[in-house]
């Protein structure tokens, strides 16, 4: 399971250093609801692709993984990353 770990050092640096300034706390909660998200991911991916097709369901949660992927990056705030991390998981 991947998590935020690699890039806390920049998401904990200031804002005016160019990071988030992101507290280590916060960026648990943020890890931890994204780890929700990729178990409810788990949960759902396996009977859509028993009625939809495999390939067709990894090419939708590659797009999706993608898209929320960059929109994580486009955003500075606790939330955005919050969201956008967590369906980024949910996709994976």
């Amino acid at each position: 399971m991947e998590n935020l770990v690699f890039a806390m050092p920049e998401l904990t640096k200031s804002k005016s250093d160019g990071g988030m300034g992101l507290t280590v706390s916060e960026g648990s909660v943020v890890t931890a609801i994204a780890d929700i998200g990729y178990v409810l991911g788990l949960f759902t991916t396996g009977p859509l692709a028993d009625r939809f097709g495999g390939k067709r369901v990894l090419v939708i949660t590659l797009l999706g993984s993608s898209i929320f992927n960059i929109l994580c990056g486009l955003f500075d705030s606790v939330l955005a990353l919050t969201v956008f991390y967590t369906l980024s998981m949910l996709c994976r």
